[in-house]
């Protein structure tokens, strides 16, 4: 049975609310493309193009990871200025630390 989910030691512990929330979590980790999306927002946050040629996927297929990511509360957009003087730039960041442990003994 799944007891909770531990937050890294600097952030508090938070009960999940419903099996739901752990099933959703789980789906969206099942994915090796969107892990490997996180363990690089985990670092530091990226553009979109960035994590496509780090990746080694199309463009369209981490911004279909990414609005799935975002669903699940797991990272969040920002607009950050254009260095060109253009219009912002959508960049992705994790939304905070975790680990999720089960229990199921």
């Amino acid at each position: 049975m799944f007891r909770r989910l531990q937050m890294s030691p600097s952030l508090p512990n938070y009960r999940l609310s419903s099996m739901d929330q752990l099933e959703r979590s789980l789906m969206l980790l099942q994915n090796k493309t969107r892990r490997s999306i996180l363990e690089r927002l985990v670092r530091e946050p990226h553009y979109p193009m960035q994590l496509a040629e780090l990746i080694g996927v199309s463009q369209q297929a981490i911004v279909k990871h990414l609005k799935e990511l975002e669903r699940g509360n797991m990272v969040e957009k920002m607009k950050v200025p254009s260095e060109k003087g253009g219009p912002p730039r959508t960049i992705f960041r994790v939304c905070e630390a975790f680990s999720l442990r089960v229990d199921l003994g």
